[in-house]
């Protein structure tokens, strides 16, 4: 569905006038101007669901996105951090907007937010399906649900959490990580049965695949260019797909970075 979607330029939503208007009013009473760009965050963390006991492999820390942040506001950009009120705090001065503990949070503002913005750095939740449903570019990050990858687009950057064995200390492999059954791990007990170590991303590689995505939507027009690193991987894993007579064909690309990082 979704190359067919992207052969064809179809877009899902667009956004409604009234919730265009009431972004806009919110947008120039914290005075930013027209011209100016930004960027949603979402990091899910333990302040949402707090009864919830078996989902914290999803949970990342804000203070981890930091340098990431720090990139996107030297390039010019504002930062809108979203999520739940009670969301942990982080001093950030310039550029940075943390909506999420503000008294202007609502359901229409994360809509607007999320369909305006140039990009979202998303972890996976429930945010990151707005910036999608209005066709924004999404950075994956701290994803260990790696059947999600072939959810993306290929405007996207997918950031993947490394999965350590248990019983021999090793990180395993791409071809092994993107099968069955390490893409329908749902759970801190399905990982705990497969005696698997998630390991979360680092600041170096969270802000190295900001970079990359800063780097692709520069432009008016961006071009979405795949690396020989990405391609080789894709189609490795596309392999491994057919292989297995399933359809699935990755769109997106894994960070560049990440890749060259874990070779």
């Amino acid at each position: 569905i979704n190359k067919c979607n992207e052969e064809k330029n179809i877009y899902l939503f667009n956004i409604k006038k009234s919730h265009s208007q009431y972004g806009e009013k919110y947008l120039k009473k914290i005075g930013l101007k027209e011209s100016d760009w930004y960027v949603t965050i979402h990091v899910r963390d333990g302040t949402y669901r707090k009864k919830e006991k078996n989902q914290s492999f999803r949970n990342a820390n804000i203070d981890d996105y930091i340098p990431a942040i720090n990139e996107i506001t030297k390039a010019g950009g504002y930062v809108f951090r979203v999520g739940n009120p009670g969301s942990k705090e982080i001093s950030i001065k310039d550029g940075y907007i943390d909506y999420a503990n503000s008294k202007y949070k609502s359901e229409e503002l994360d809509l607007f937010l999320g369909a305006t913005s140039k990009f979202c750095v998303a972890t996976s939740s429930g945010f990151y399906i707005i910036p999608v449903m209005f066709s924004v570019p999404v950075l994956m990050t701290n994803c260990a649900q790696h059947g999600v990858f072939f959810e993306l687009n290929k405007k996207d950057i997918y950031l993947p959490r490394t999965l350590k064995s248990k019983i021999d200390g090793k990180i395993l492999k791409i071809e092994t990580i993107f099968n069955y059954p390490y893409t329908s791990l749902a759970d801190d007990r399905s990982y705990k049965e497969n005696k698997i170590e998630v390991i979360k991303n680092s600041c170096e590689e969270i802000k190295n695949a900001t970079i990359e995505m800063l780097k692709e939507n520069k432009k008016e027009t961006p071009s979405y260019l795949y690396s020989d690193l990405q391609k080789t991987v894709n189609t490795k894993i596309h392999n491994m797909q057919k292989e297995k007579n399933t359809n699935l064909e990755p769109l997106s690309k894994i960070s560049h970075y990440f890749l060259e990082k874990n070779l």
